[in-house]
Protein backbone atom coordinates (compact mmCIF):
# COMPACT_ATOMS: atom_id res chain seq x y z
CA UNK A 1 0.00 0.00 0.00
CA UNK A 2 1.31 3.33 -1.01
CA UNK A 3 2.18 6.42 1.39
CA UNK A 4 -0.88 8.78 1.64
CA UNK A 5 1.63 11.34 0.92
CA UNK A 6 4.04 9.98 -1.53
CA UNK A 7 5.51 11.90 -4.42
CA UNK A 8 4.93 11.13 -8.16
CA UNK A 9 6.15 12.87 -10.69
CA UNK A 10 2.88 11.66 -12.97
CA UNK A 11 0.48 13.61 -10.40
CA UNK A 12 1.98 17.09 -11.44
CA UNK A 13 2.11 17.76 -15.64
CA UNK A 14 1.99 21.52 -14.66
CA UNK A 15 5.31 21.44 -12.98
CA UNK A 16 7.81 23.61 -14.43
CA UNK A 17 9.81 21.99 -17.75
CA UNK A 18 13.52 22.29 -18.76
CA UNK A 19 15.03 22.31 -22.30
CA UNK A 20 15.63 18.79 -22.99
CA UNK A 21 18.99 17.68 -22.76
CA UNK A 22 21.24 17.12 -25.33
CA UNK A 23 24.25 13.99 -25.35
CA UNK A 24 26.74 16.11 -26.72
CA UNK A 25 26.56 18.53 -23.12
CA UNK A 26 26.43 15.13 -21.14
CA UNK A 27 29.61 14.10 -22.51
CA UNK A 28 30.78 17.57 -22.17
CA UNK A 29 30.35 17.34 -18.64
CA UNK A 30 31.40 14.51 -18.13
CA UNK A 31 34.91 14.83 -19.61
CA UNK A 32 35.04 18.42 -18.14
CA UNK A 33 34.73 17.16 -14.76
CA UNK A 34 36.02 13.68 -15.05
CA UNK A 35 33.42 11.57 -14.00
CA UNK A 36 30.76 9.33 -15.53
CA UNK A 37 26.85 9.98 -14.66
CA UNK A 38 25.06 6.52 -12.73
CA UNK A 39 22.66 5.48 -15.33
CA UNK A 40 19.74 6.13 -12.94
CA UNK A 41 20.26 9.64 -12.83
CA UNK A 42 21.11 9.76 -16.99
CA UNK A 43 17.11 8.35 -17.33
CA UNK A 44 16.12 11.04 -15.12
CA UNK A 45 18.19 14.06 -17.54
CA UNK A 46 16.59 12.19 -20.27
CA UNK A 47 12.83 12.48 -18.92
CA UNK A 48 13.20 15.39 -17.09
CA UNK A 49 16.31 17.51 -17.28
CA UNK A 50 16.24 18.61 -14.05
CA UNK A 51 13.30 19.48 -11.14
CA UNK A 52 11.81 22.53 -9.79
CA UNK A 53 9.88 21.41 -6.57
CA UNK A 54 8.76 25.16 -5.79
CA UNK A 55 6.62 24.84 -8.49
CA UNK A 56 4.43 22.13 -7.95
CA UNK A 57 0.51 23.59 -7.16
CA UNK A 58 -0.86 21.03 -5.69
CA UNK A 59 -0.70 18.34 -2.70
CA UNK A 60 -2.28 16.79 0.09
CA UNK A 61 -1.96 17.54 3.56
CA UNK A 62 -0.16 15.90 5.69
CA UNK A 63 -1.54 12.45 6.86
CA UNK A 64 0.93 11.39 9.35
CA UNK A 65 4.26 12.50 11.39
CA UNK A 66 7.24 12.24 9.58
CA UNK A 67 10.94 11.90 10.04
CA UNK A 68 12.23 14.65 8.59
CA UNK A 69 16.18 14.47 7.11
CA UNK A 70 15.35 17.67 4.80
CA UNK A 71 13.15 19.10 2.40
CA UNK A 72 13.84 19.31 -1.42
CA UNK A 73 14.18 22.35 -3.64
CA UNK A 74 15.77 21.42 -6.91
CA UNK A 75 17.15 18.37 -8.70
CA UNK A 76 19.63 19.64 -11.52
CA UNK A 77 19.17 19.16 -14.97
CA UNK A 78 22.23 19.98 -17.87
CA UNK A 79 22.03 23.13 -19.65
CA UNK A 80 18.46 23.72 -18.58
CA UNK A 81 17.90 27.34 -19.57
CA UNK A 82 17.27 28.60 -15.61
CA UNK A 83 20.05 29.27 -13.44
CA UNK A 84 18.52 27.92 -10.34
CA UNK A 85 18.78 24.22 -11.29
CA UNK A 86 21.67 24.19 -13.55
CA UNK A 87 24.27 21.42 -12.87
CA UNK A 88 27.37 22.98 -14.19
CA UNK A 89 26.10 26.33 -12.32
CA UNK A 90 25.77 24.98 -8.82
CA UNK A 91 29.21 23.26 -8.93
CA UNK A 92 30.98 26.69 -10.51
CA UNK A 93 29.35 28.12 -7.26
CA UNK A 94 31.01 25.57 -5.13
CA UNK A 95 27.59 23.46 -3.96
CA UNK A 96 30.50 20.91 -2.88
CA UNK A 97 34.22 21.74 -2.71
CA UNK A 98 35.72 20.09 -6.14
CA UNK A 99 37.78 17.69 -4.50
CA UNK A 100 34.60 15.70 -3.73
CA UNK A 101 33.85 15.71 -7.47
CA UNK A 102 36.33 12.56 -7.56
CA UNK A 103 33.83 10.49 -5.56
CA UNK A 104 30.54 12.01 -6.40
CA UNK A 105 28.46 14.70 -8.41
CA UNK A 106 25.80 16.87 -6.85
CA UNK A 107 22.04 16.16 -8.43
CA UNK A 108 19.91 18.51 -6.12
CA UNK A 109 20.01 20.62 -3.06
CA UNK A 110 17.43 21.43 -0.30
CA UNK A 111 15.98 25.13 0.50
CA UNK A 112 18.85 25.17 3.14
CA UNK A 113 21.52 24.52 0.68
CA UNK A 114 22.40 21.06 1.58
CA UNK A 115 23.57 19.52 -1.53
CA UNK A 116 22.49 15.74 -2.70
CA UNK A 117 24.77 14.14 -4.51
CA UNK A 118 25.01 10.57 -5.94
CA UNK A 119 28.32 8.24 -5.47
CA UNK A 120 30.14 7.73 -8.86
CA UNK A 121 33.30 5.62 -7.88
CA UNK A 122 33.74 2.28 -6.21
CA UNK A 123 31.22 -0.01 -3.97
CA UNK A 124 28.57 2.63 -3.62
CA UNK A 125 28.71 3.72 -7.22
CA UNK A 126 25.10 4.90 -7.48
CA UNK A 127 23.78 5.39 -3.72
CA UNK A 128 22.35 9.00 -3.13
CA UNK A 129 23.42 10.94 -0.14
CA UNK A 130 22.71 14.47 1.42
CA UNK A 131 25.59 16.14 2.94
CA UNK A 132 25.22 18.62 5.74
CA UNK A 133 26.71 21.68 5.19
CA UNK A 134 26.91 22.93 8.58
CA UNK A 135 29.58 19.69 8.83
CA UNK A 136 31.21 19.24 4.95
CA UNK A 137 34.59 19.58 5.21
CA UNK A 138 36.76 21.62 2.71
CA UNK A 139 39.54 19.74 1.15
CA UNK A 140 42.11 22.40 2.69
CA UNK A 141 40.35 21.91 6.09
CA UNK A 142 40.30 18.22 5.76
CA UNK A 143 44.21 18.07 4.66
CA UNK A 144 44.79 20.14 7.71
CA UNK A 145 42.83 18.38 10.05
CA UNK A 146 44.28 15.15 9.02
CA UNK A 147 47.79 15.45 7.68
CA UNK A 148 46.28 13.81 4.02
CA UNK A 149 44.91 15.02 1.02
CA UNK A 150 41.45 14.23 0.38
CA UNK A 151 42.14 13.39 -2.88
CA UNK A 152 44.90 10.40 -1.93
CA UNK A 153 41.72 8.56 -0.71
CA UNK A 154 39.59 6.19 -2.49
CA UNK A 155 35.64 6.15 -3.10
CA UNK A 156 35.49 2.74 -0.72
CA UNK A 157 37.55 4.69 2.22
CA UNK A 158 36.19 8.32 2.13
CA UNK A 159 32.59 7.78 1.60
CA UNK A 160 32.00 5.39 4.62
CA UNK A 161 34.23 7.57 6.56
CA UNK A 162 32.63 10.80 5.95
CA UNK A 163 29.27 8.85 6.12
CA UNK A 164 29.46 6.91 9.28
CA UNK A 165 32.47 8.88 11.48
CA UNK A 166 32.26 12.13 10.13
CA UNK A 167 28.95 12.44 9.70
CA UNK A 168 28.31 14.94 6.84
CA UNK A 169 26.98 12.56 4.41
CA UNK A 170 23.70 11.19 5.34
CA UNK A 171 22.53 8.08 3.18
CA UNK A 172 18.52 8.85 1.66
CA UNK A 173 18.99 5.72 -1.24
CA UNK A 174 20.67 3.18 -2.66
CA UNK A 175 20.09 4.42 -5.72
CA UNK A 176 18.40 7.77 -7.44
CA UNK A 177 15.31 5.22 -8.27
CA UNK A 178 14.70 4.58 -4.84
CA UNK A 179 15.90 8.06 -3.36
CA UNK A 180 12.73 9.40 -5.68
CA UNK A 181 10.70 6.44 -4.92
CA UNK A 182 10.92 7.17 -1.47
CA UNK A 183 9.67 11.05 -1.19
CA UNK A 184 7.09 12.53 0.09
CA UNK A 185 4.83 15.43 -0.24
CA UNK A 186 2.36 17.63 1.83
CA UNK A 187 1.01 21.04 2.25
CA UNK A 188 1.76 22.51 5.76
CA UNK A 189 -0.52 24.38 7.94
CA UNK A 190 0.58 27.98 5.97
CA UNK A 191 -0.08 26.36 2.56
CA UNK A 192 3.33 26.13 1.80
CA UNK A 193 3.75 23.05 -0.35
CA UNK A 194 6.98 20.51 0.95
CA UNK A 195 8.35 18.01 -0.22
CA UNK A 196 10.32 15.54 2.29
CA UNK A 197 13.50 13.56 2.07
CA UNK A 198 12.46 11.46 5.83
CA UNK A 199 13.82 8.54 7.32
CA UNK A 200 12.95 5.46 5.69
CA UNK A 201 9.94 3.44 6.85
CA UNK A 202 9.37 6.14 9.31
Amino acid sequence: MSHPNAFRFEDHPNARRFNPVQQVDIEALEKRYGFTFCEDYLAFLRRYNGYNFDSLTAAPDWAIEYNLIDFLQYIFGIETGWQYNDLALEIARGIIDPAYLRFVYPIGKGPGGNPVVQVHQGKLRGHVMLIDDDLQMSASEFEAAYKRKLESYSADQIIPWLRDKQGAFVPIGDSLSAFLDDLLIGREDNGVINVAIVVKDA
